[in-house]
């Protein structure tokens, strides 16, 4: 599962070993650094003289104008991982499949066999460069039987910083582009501040908001506490129309994850039902294919969110607490708890003098 992303200090220890300082940060956090590009779409070693802000992330390239943005970006180049393999690969799904439904939009066709409405694609990138752009949708293209081209889906590299500070400038771009989606990579990034403080979220919104068009924002959950919504404050998800929660759900090597899509709110409508992608990666740098394996059932994986294997259950009958508790391996005192949370869809069925809960309306099978 993935977890919030290091903050900008932490990020920066991470990378110290693998940069040549030249003195300490300053008061501002401000230092001068020379690192080694070993990124491997790239031709040759080739040393950069940076500056580089510990504080707030910013990186800038002062011998030539090819690396910028943030700290994450630097890491993604250096090779330097700052996830585990489990949260890797969740971020990694998030990342294509946010990338296949700008494909999808910018081509036409159907997404993971849904139909979708044509228009054009920004996207708006906090954590990589241009290069990595087009070296992720080469690995998607085959998929899709084209090859990359000029103008298939803009690019905006907001070198950190943030949103509403460039929304104006983004919104010119939108109107003269024709723009009808846009993707935001990631929350945590993007916002110009604390994930945590409602304000900054508040301001995000507002400013994405007026922008009027359709929009996709991937964001990073907290390490060690509620999964299931995004990192930071609650109008992450209180002010998206639409939230789908990522977790990886079965093993079948390096080279094939299998990721688990649970909608957890939803505007206006009925929630969807948790839905299974699969992804298979062809070595590093080949192609990458995404599909819908739905038989994967998502809701009865031990990673699945315990309401929701609890819901699944209970379709195939009643169960009681103790059967529910040996059913998916739970304590009979979690499930009463999880229960207790879901009792407005539930309803109580004895039988025999024994006391289950029960889905309403449902028919078992």
């Amino acid at each position: 599962m993935s977890s919030r992303p290091l903050d900008f200090p932490q990020l920066f220890e991470r990378l110290r070993p693998s940069l040549d300082l030249k003195g300490e940060p300053a008061k501002d956090g401000w230092c001068w650094a020379c690192c080694l590009d070993t990124a491997k779409h790239r031709k040759g070693d080739r040393r950069h003289s940076l500056r580089i802000n510990a504080m707030t992330g910013g990186v800038r390239c002062m011998s030539q104008d090819c690396i910028s943005g943030n700290l994450n970006d630097l890491a993604q180049r250096l090779g330097i991982d700052t996830h585990g393999d489990s949260e890797r690969a969740v971020t990694m799904a998030k990342t294509y499949v946010a990338l296949i439904v700008a494909l999808s939009i910018a081509t036409g066709e159907e997404l993971l066999g849904l139909p979708v409405v044509p228009g054009r694609v920004l996207n708006v990138d906090y954590e990589t460069d241009i290069e990595t752009h087009r070296f992720r949708f080469n690995r998607l293209l085959p998929g899709f039987g084209i090859e990359w081209q000029l103008g298939l889906i803009d690019y905006w590299p907001a070198k950190g910083r943030p949103f509403p500070d460039i929304a104006d400038a983004i919104g010119r771009k939108v109107e003269r582009g024709h723009i009808g989606f846009i993707l935001v990579d990631s929350a945590a990034y993007t916002c110009g501040g604390d994930p945590s403080n409602p304000e900054v979220t508040l301001r995000y919104f507002n400013a994405l908001n007026a922008l009027g068009k359709i929009s996709l924002t991937i964001a990073h959950v907290p390490k060690d506490s509620d999964q299931e919504r995004p990192y930071g404050s609650v109008y992450w998800a209180n002010l998206a129309r639409k939230t789908w929660n990522f977790r990886r759900i079965q093993d079948e090597g390096e080279e094939v994850i299998n990721i688990g899509l649970f909608c957890k709110k939803v505007n206006d409508r009925k929630r969807g039902r948790p839905r299974s992608i699969r992804m298979t990666l062809e070595g590093e740098a080949g192609p990458v294919k995404v599909e819908r394996r739905d038989e994967l059932r998502p809701e009865r994986n031990k990673e699945c969110p315990l309401k929701v294997r609890i819901k699944d259950a209970l379709k195939h009958g009643p169960r009681s607490y103790e059967e529910l508790g040996d059913e998916l391996e739970a304590k009979p005192d979690t499930i009463k708890a999880r229960i207790h949370e879901m009792r407005d869809d539930l309803h109580r069925h004895s039988e025999g003098g024994i006391l289950r809960w029960a889905l309403r309306e449902t028919r078992y099978e």
